[in-house]
């Protein structure tokens, strides 16, 4: 998932994973790159899954240099355009340093055997900010492919706004700007089901399925006070939403025994708004969470299905799982008993249809969001 600052908590989860995978000494020591097939990844997931695939590096070197991505980036107040160059000033330092050349292309030309993982990102054009784009490392039938580099690409996934200044690539006619991976899409699990199925075919079997979360965000709540600001921020939470859409994925594939989320579930909520942006409370709370003995049991079922291979699963049928999730919008929803009706205006530039809101703590509540925000 993307999560900005809270992806330190991904990689630290990554490290428990691979020092597992990677326990037994007669195999010897392998990079996530070579323990994967595929990755996909939002925002800076993206950037994590560049790093791991596309430029094959173990998880302890990810975490140095998106640390250093973090100091620089992140906890700086910055203009959105310093804030995007600055980003790109550590990723041209990081292919420096690697003797890898600033041109470097996100398409791996290599040939399997030694390109043991295919990886892509997701992004948008801020022509065209409602549509979700793949930029990836592997030819695809249904698409040409994309020229853009490595740098280039992974300032596409992380420049979301309004936190950035929209990522230029191409010259020309060929120039192009992104601006993130748009609304609605910080959990890319459908887009790496979707993606793995056109690449390695209806009939390949799937020994496990992973997802790294960063941490449960905490209740999406409305007040009647909330100005429209606030009911902005709100939308753009509810669009985001990376909990609700594992929950939906957990319920249609969970019982297939291949999908495993790992996702800090206490102390990374937005009641903390102090904390979660500070990385040695971010760590402090995984280490917690991997600490516990619920999350050790899950890791053992995860490293069990990974290593023995179990394929029980066709990546047809989780596509076809997958195609289940598309949520059904209501136009009207009400709830029995004396509760307060609220009537809010959704600012003129998102939409001129009123929300209607029964009840500010309604399970029907984001659905009804949802239904405005796309119906634009």
């Amino acid at each position: 998932d993307g999560g900005g600052v809270r992806s330190l908590s991904q990689l630290e989860i990554m490290k428990t994973i691979m020092h597992q995978l990677n326990w037994d000494p007669n195999e010897g020591t392998k990079l996530p790159c070579e323990q994967f097939d595929f990755m996909g990844g939002s925002g800076t997931g993206g950037l994590i899954a560049i790093m791991f695939a596309r430029l094959r590096m173990s998880v302890d070197e990810t975490f140095d240099e998106f640390s250093t991505i973090v100091e620089q980036v992140y906890q700086v107040e910055v203009s959105p355009s310093e804030r995007t160059a600055r980003l790109k000033a550590c990723l041209e330092d990081l292919m420096k340093r690697r003797d890898h050349p600033l041109d470097m292309k996100l398409l791996d030309e290599t040939t399997p055997e030694t390109c043991p993982c295919y990886s892509f990102v997701l992004s948008s054009f801020l022509i065209n900010a409602g549509a979700k784009l793949c930029l990836r490392s592997y030819p695809v039938k249904k698409s040409t492919v994309s020229p853009i580099t490595i740098i280039d690409a992974a300032l596409a996934t992380c420049t979301m706004q309004p936190q950035f200044s929209p990522a230029i690539s191409g010259q020309g006619f060929r120039r192009k700007e992104y601006i993130g991976p748009g609304v609605g899409a910080s959990n890319p699990i459908s887009e790496v089901i979707a993606e793995a199925h056109s690449l390695f075919g209806a009939d390949t079997n799937v020994a496990s399925l992973l997802s790294l979360g960063n941490g449960h965000p905490g209740i999406i709540t409305l007040f009647p006070s909330d100005t429209e600001l606030g009911l902005s921020k709100i939308i753009w939470d509810v669009m985001n939403d990376c909990m609700q859409k594992s929950r939906d994925i957990e319920q249609q594939i969970g019982t297939t025994g291949v999908y495993f989320r790992f996702s800090v579930e206490q102390g990374m909520q937005n009641e903390h708004i102090d904390l979660t942006s500070d990385p040695s409370w971010i760590l402090t709370q995984t280490e917690s969470y991997i600490e516990d003995p619920g999350t050790h049991n899950k890791f053992s079922a995860f490293v069990q299905r990974t290593t023995e291979a179990l394929q029980t699963i066709t990546l047809d049928q989780l596509s076809t799982f997958d195609s289940a999730l598309t949520p059904h919008y209501v136009d009207h929803v009400a709830e029995s008993g004396h509760v307060p009706s609220v009537s809010v205006q959704l600012p003129s530039d998102l939409d001129k249809k009123p929300v209607h809101v029964v009840g500010k703590s309604s399970p029907s509540f984001p659905l009804l969001l949802r239904l405005t925000c796309i119906s634009q």
